[in-house]
């Protein structure tokens, strides 16, 4: 689908990538479909499918655009294209690092593509810039860490077993550079470009056939790797490919993006605008709060310096502003390291597999917490708000983050 320097997880040419196209477009062509009619595509215009993997929604494209409009589907893998669908043009295309395969575009869409491109932002540019005046920018993909569960209220040991797989599975995404988090930034990333009428929706199937089919085939491509990494034996493997016939599998959320570049394109200048304000003279870049920041409790926006506010590309730091008596959802970071000083407060820092450890940070106190080490923050104070500068080796804003699960 995408060409990386870290071995692409899922790789088309395994067998198992039929069994997961014929799964995706049963779980996901419906709410593709149904959004696509809603920006009134029609006959005459021109299309381009990204990352089209398999031919279900080109061939839909082809039969609404009709012969006076085209359809362009590209991959860097167009085995699964062969033979091209009617009235699809199928062409061989890296997003990641080609020319877009033309221009003026009335419809760009892609599904579950880019959080597997590393450049993923040059992709998105190039996409934008393909579009014609008015044309639509549709991206589908998911937001994994929204919903890390593979069986939402384990109860027996395959439910749980479950759940075990797909944390490791995520892990394994996580190692090989996906963003687990793309799906919720994709409306500011859609902004960011100068297109307008963004609307963003999710899709979260809980239990549907084609989601056993999807894990199954998932889990069969990975196994040697959950393996190897030690997260999972072959039998208990075995065990979960048996036990999926009786389990309601959840995927994770599929995150809906459409915007719609403007009929006056405006974007240059953007652009520009933003090049003139990150890009001084002396190539730094500072960034100041907005006023009264410190005097409201902020513990889930972002305050400070990332990838989006300052061009960052390997680190990033904020201001975390934890309400009284706050206590985070125990979580882990699987890449990235983290470290923390309490500017004010005391914090209380739970740790471990069963967050057996208990750790007292407070005013003055640098913190930092390894990758992997599940933790949950929380404020002592019930009357005052507890002030932390969190950096970490990560330069979004909202960072590779996956819930712990009991």
């Amino acid at each position: 689908m995408t060409s990386t320097t870290t071995p692409y997880l899922l790789a088309d040419a395994p067998r198992e990538a039929d069994e997961r196209f014929a799964a995706l477009a049963a779980c996901f062509d419906s709410n593709t479909f149904e959004t696509l009619t809603s920006i009134g595509i029609a006959s005459g215009w021109r299309c381009w499918e990204v990352g089209a993997g398999g031919a279900s929604v080109p061939t839909w494209l082809a039969g609404r655009v009709g012969a006076t409009g085209t359809v362009v589907a590209t991959d860097i893998d167009v085995a699964h294209l062969s033979p091209a669908p009617p009235g699809v043009d199928v062409r061989e295309h890296d997003v990641a690092t080609d020319h877009a395969p033309g221009e003026a575009f009335d419809l760009v869409h892609a599904r579950l593509l880019l959080t597997h491109v590393p450049e993923r932002r040059r992709a998105l540019q190039a996409m934008a810039d393909s579009l014609s005046p008015g044309g639509w920018l549709v991206i589908e993909d998911f937001d994994v860490a929204m919903g890390p569960a593979a069986c939402l209220d384990p109860q027996s040991a395959d439910e749980r077993r479950a759940n075990k797989i797909r944390a490791a599975f995520i892990t394994l995404l996580a190692e090989r550079g996906v963003d687990l988090t793309f799906g919720r930034n994709l409306p500011r990333e859609l902004r960011s470009l100068g297109l307008v009428d963004v609307r963003a929706e999710a899709h979260f199937p809980i239990s549907d056939p084609a989601t056993r089919t999807l894990e199954r085939a998932n889990t069969k491509q990975v196994a040697d790797a959950l393996v190897a990494g030690g997260h999972a034996t072959t039998a208990e493997i075995d065990d979960h490919l048996v036990a999926l016939d009786h389990l309601d599998i959840a995927t994770p959320p599929l995150v809906t993006v459409r915007a719609r570049r403007p009929e006056r394109d405006d974007r240059t200048s953007r652009v520009a605008a933003m090049d003139d304000t990150m890009a001084t003279s002396s190539g730094v870049v500072s960034v100041r709060p907005e006023p009264g920041t410190l005097e409201r409790d902020r513990l889930d926006a972002f305050v400070g310096l990332s990838e989006h506010t300052a061009g960052a590309r390997s680190i990033s730091m904020q201001l975390v502003i934890v309400p009284p008596g706050a206590r985070a959802t125990a979580h882990f970071h699987p890449l990235h390291e983290t470290v923390i000083y309490v500017l004010g407060g005391r914090v209380e820092v739970e740790s471990g597999p069963n967050l057996e450890h208990r750790h007292l940070c407070q005013t003055g106190d640098f913190v930092l917490t390894p990758a992997g080490v599940i933790h949950a923050p929380r404020n002592l104070s019930t009357t005052e708000p507890a002030y932390l500068i969190a950096a970490r080796t990560d330069p979004s804003e909202h960072e590779q983050t996956v819930q712990a699960l009991s």
